[in-house]
């Protein structure tokens, strides 16, 4: 048995020797090269990647918030948070940055109609294509004070696949 850890040792210490010696004598100026940008894609708005100001897409596609966040009418709500708004009393867009996210809520009836206004603010805010819009990670809800029979459920933005028709 013990000759077995002792073949299996061994066996491990060429192959960790053997990589040595390749990487020490056969390595490139390319292998120490870091990557810091994703491929440019089809869809969407091709950006670095950096950690702030990027929605989470549902094809890993990377789609800029900058227009969002710097909106005039965007307020941050905390370090990652923020609310994009015209009228509070009719629905909000939340944006959290750590997540990539956008919550819009619903506060008015009819909710075929509010939702149609806030869809037209991300839409005119953001300038992304429906295609664009339906591939962001979107939550579209109320609450039971508004409707009860749609509390809790996402909605979704009207012209996806997959959306509730109101």
């Amino acid at each position: 048995m013990k000759s077995a850890k002792y073949i299996i040792l061994a066996f491990c210490v060429v192959i960790i020797t053997a990589a040595g010696i390749k990487n020490i004598f056969f390595s490139s100026e390319n292998d120490n090269q870091i990557v810091t940008a994703l491929p440019e894609s089809p869809v969407g708005e091709y950006i670095p990647y950096t950690d702030a100001q990027v929605f989470q897409s549902k094809t890993g596609v990377p789609l800029s918030a900058v227009a969002l966040v710097d909106d005039p009418l965007t307020e941050q709500l905390a370090d990652d948070f923020y609310v994009l708004t015209e009228d509070s009393e009719t629905y909000d867009i939340f944006y959290h940055q750590d997540s990539g996210i956008v919550t819009i809520m619903l506060y008015k009836e009819p909710l075929a109609f509010t939702r149609s206004l806030a869809e037209r603010r991300l839409k005119e805010t953001l300038s992304f294509s429906e295609e664009e819009l339906c591939d962001m990670q979107v939550s579209v809800s109320t609450n039971e004070y508004v409707n009860a029979g749609y509390t809790g459920i996402n909605l979704g933005l009207s012209f996806c696949d997959g959306s509730i028709s109101l």
